[in-house]
């Protein structure tokens, strides 16, 4: 990699924001595509994500949205630029691509093991599928979230496939465990952490502080008002005793907010009264 080189990156989801936040300043330029109007909506909503966006482009970062990438084009047996769906075409010396993933799981179906229509496996608390002895965990595990009500999700992130595969080792074992899995996300970009833990689509986004300052706590909130997620940048702890809240099996909702959002820190119990 050289300071000569153009880069494009697919992507606006943790993996391919972090990857440009890290060439940004070391290559001539960096380009992002993405599909949805601002990095990370459908996390941190359009608010934050637009916030972040900005931060992005401060640091030099261009973005092409709401596009994506048809096809790479080359010269010299080499990458020289990439042509996006409406045909505008980018120079590119390197093209990272963070497009997610794709659940092979297809082997599986003759085996016994019923596999969803999305390849995603259902378990119980103790990560066994409907096939004895058989355990799921990570990304195509379909498994109760205990900070909504042991509804199953599908969620794709390596630290909740970590505990899986905990859970999992320890029922293998003998060692009858339950799953009690709350998600939490983060990552460091441009120097400023953003974390956010809790799960499902917000109704309504409540911001908590300056989004200009990168100093906020947004509230996610379902149809009902209930606090589903939260999402912060340097206002640590607040997103961990989120969690811990969550964990603890408590309920967060608006008018617990009103007079002081952040009054319920107050009711987490500590380890050392658990």
């Amino acid at each position: 990699m050289t300071e000569k080189m153009h880069v494009v990156v697919l992507g606006v989801s943790f993996i391919g924001l972090e990857a440009a936040a890290y060439l940004a300043g070391k290559v001539a330029r960096v380009t992002v595509v993405g599909r949805g109007a601002v990095p990370l909506e459908p996390v941190f909503g359009r608010e934050v994500g637009g916030r972040i966006m900005q931060m992005f482009r401060d640091k030099g970062v261009q973005f092409v949205m709401n596009s994506g990438i048809d096809r790479c084009l080359e010269e010299n047996g080499k990458l020289c630029a990439v042509q996006l769906a409406d045909g505008q075409i980018i120079r590119a010396d390197l093209c990272i691509m963070g497009v997610g993933s794709t659940l092979y799981t297809d082997f599986l179906k003759t085996s016994g093991v019923e596999v969803n229509p999305d390849g995603s496996i259902d378990t119980d608390l103790y990560l066994e599928a409907n096939a004895q002895n058989v355990y799921v965990g990570g990304d195509i595990a379909n498994a109760p979230v205990h900070s909504i009500g042991l509804d199953r999700a599908t969620i794709g992130h390596y630290g909740l496939a970590q505990y899986h595969g905990r859970i999992a080792a320890l029922n293998m074992s003998g060692k009858r465990t339950q799953l009690r899995a709350v998600p939490y996300f983060w990552t460091v970009l441009f120097g400023k952490s953003f974390r956010y833990a809790g799960y499902g689509k917000a109704h309504e986004i409540r911001v908590v502080g300056s989004l200009q300052d990168l100093k906020f706590v947004a509230f996610h909130f379902d149809e009902s008002g209930k606090v589903i997620g939260m999402c912060s940048c340097n206002r640590d702890p607040i997103v961990s005793q989120f969690a811990e809240l969550q964990m603890q099996g408590k309920t967060l909702r608006k008018e617990d907010l009103e007079t002081e959002p952040f009054a319920w820190t107050s009711t987490i119990i500590s380890c050392q009264k658990m």
